[in-house]
């Protein structure tokens, strides 16, 4: 699921410089006021995590996260004027944060205790490596069919992704023992002349 998610939701982490410049025809203060609600939408969307995942659980959470960031590229790629530019960057945030909570914590709830930080540190490079790698799709794509309807493609793709990957649940494991069987038996070990000598058998 995490691969499907960002390589959509890239598009507008992309292109967001150009949509205030050249659909808007902003400058960076523009750009800066973007991102700035951006967060404004992130930090809102945070506090009603715990009740929305209490409503609707880990998986209609992260769906409704990808609609969200869907329902922001549409907008994205109507804005023509700085309001609607405004309102999609107040949606990506909450449904960002929403989102990329979720597979977080599913991230580390499926992971056992020995193995929990190479597991997370593959679920970074996953994220990073899809941000990177959509980001460069996203951008050539644009330049063949345009800035708006480049974010209705990726917001099309958010969609189906998102229902392909629908039978695949998060926090699943958490019930399951990945522990180390610790089958095999302690090595004895026997002191010779300050040296330690270790047998296995």
């Amino acid at each position: 699921m995490p691969p499907a998610f960002f390589l959509f939701a890239s598009a507008y982490w992309a292109l967001l410089p150009l949509v205030a410049r050249e659909r808007i025809g902003g400058g960076a203060d523009l750009y800066g006021v973007l991102l700035g609600v951006i967060g404004v939408g992130a930090v809102a969307g945070a506090f009603l995590l715990p009740w929305l995942k209490g409503k609707l659980g880990a998986d209609r959470l992260m769906a409704l996260g990808a609609l969200g960031q869907a329902l922001a590229m549409v907008l994205y790629g109507l804005a023509r004027e700085p309001a609607t530019a405004l309102a999609a960057s107040a949606v990506a945030g909450a449904s960002w944060i929403g989102a990329l909570a979720t597979m977080s914590v599913s991230a580390q709830v499926a992971l056992p205790d020995w193995v929990r930080a190479r597991g997370l540190a593959l679920y970074t490079t996953v994220f990073f490596g899809c941000l990177t790698l959509g980001s460069a799709i996203w951008g050539e794509v644009a330049a063949v069919v345009g800035l708006a309807n480049v974010h209705f493609l990726a917001a099309a793709g958010a969609i189906v992704a998102s229902a392909l990957t629908w039978r695949w649940k998060l926090q699943t494991g958490a019930r399951i023992d990945l522990s180390p069987s610790m089958h095999w038996p302690a090595p004895l070990t026997a002191c010779r002349s300050n040296t330690i000598a270790v047998r296995f058998w």
